[in-house]
C-alpha cells in the first residue's frame, strides 16, 4: 500500500508538471495573438464526419482583437459570409443574400478558435501529447461545468455542508466517497452544462513557437481543423461597415 501511494503521488506530480509545461507553451504562442491589436489569421478550413468528408478545404481570415473584438470571413464556393463584432453588437453580412443581420454575441455565435484562445486557461485542462517530427501536440480538455441549481440539489440530497453550493463555494474540500456520491448524483440529475467538444489538439512548432493547426472533435464523431497559413497585423477598419458597399443590403436587427 505504501509503495502505491508513493507511485501515486509521483504521477500526480508528473502529470502536474506536464500540464504546467503545456499551458507554457501556449502562453507563449498564444500571447503574439491574444495580447495584440489587429492580428490576421488566414486559414484552411477542414469538417468532416462518418458521413461526409470535404474534398477541398474552405479558406478564411478571422482577426483578433482586445476586448473579444473580432472580424471574420468565410469563403466557400456557395457564399461568403462576413461576421464582425465591435464590442457591442455581433454583425452578420451574408453578401448572396444581400442581408445584415444584428445580434448580441452568444457563447454560440463565436468562432471556436476564438473561444479557445481566450478560454483555454479556464474552460480546458492542457497536456502535451506525443510529438509529431519537431513539432508538438497540446491537447485541450473541456472541464466539466455544473448547472447551479441541480448541483446545490444534489448539495442538499446528500446533506453536504451548504457552503459548497454554487456560485460561491468555500475551501473545505470533500472526500472521495461524498465526490463519488455527488457526481452520481450530477449524472443522475443531468447536471452538467452540455459541451460537444471532446478534445481539441493544437499542433505548434515548438522552435519558432509558431501555431501550426488546431483540430476539434466532438461527440458525433465530427472532426473540425484549421490549418493557419499566414498571421498578419492588421488595424480596426475591420469593424467597421461600409454602407457604399453594403447600400442595397437589407438591415435585420435581432436584438
Amino acid at each position: 500500500m505504501k509503495n502505491l501511494l508513493i507511485y501515486l503521488c509521483i504521477l500526480t506530480n508528473m502529470l502536474l508538471a506536464q500540464n504546467q509545461q503545456a499551458e507554457k507553451i501556449l502562453n507563449t504562442v498564444f500571447s503574439e495573438i491574444v495580447n495584440k491589436n489587429g492580428v490576421s489569421i488566414e486559414f484552411d478550413y477542414w469538417f468532416e464526419n462518418s458521413s461526409y468528408q470535404m474534398e477541398k478545404p474552405i479558406t478564411g481570415m478571422i482577426v483578433l482583437y482586445a476586448n473579444n473584438k473580432f472580424y471574420l470571413e468565410f469563403y466557400s464556393e456557395e457564399n461568403k459570409i462576413i461576421q464582425m463584432y465591435d464590442g457591442e453588437a455581433l454583425s452578420t453580412i451574408l453578401i448572396e443574400e444581400k442581408e445584415i443581420q444584428i445580434d448580441h454575441l452568444t457563447e454560440e455565435s463565436g468562432f471556436f478558435i476564438q473561444d479557445i484562445f481566450n478560454n483555454y486557461k479556464f474552460k480546458f485542462h492542457s497536456n502535451i501529447g506525443q510529438p509529431l517530427n519537431k513539432n508538438t501536440i497540446i491537447n485541450l480538455t473541456p472541464i466539466k461545468e455544473y448547472k447551479k441549481e441541480e448541483y446545490n440539489n444534489c448539495i442538499d440530497e446528500l446533506q453536504l455542508p451548504n457552503c459548497l453550493k454554487l456560485p460561491k463555494q468555500c475551501r473545505i474540500g470533500i472526500d472521495s466517497i461524498n465526490q463519488k456520491l455527488l457526481d452520481d448524483c450530477l449524472q443522475v440529475k443531468k447536471g452538467y452544462q452540455k459541451n460537444n467538444v471532446l478534445n481539441i489538439a493544437i499542433e505548434i512548432d515548438t522552435l519558432m513557437n509558431k501555431l501550426i493547426s488546431i483540430t476539434q472533435l466532438d461527440e458525433y464523431q465530427g472532426k473540425t481543423q484549421i490549418v493557419i497559413n499566414k498571421l498578419g497585423r492588421e488595424d480596426e477598419n475591420y469593424l467597421k461597415i461600409d454602407s457604399t458597399i453594403y447600400k442595397d443590403f437589407e438591415i435585420i436587427d435581432l436584438r
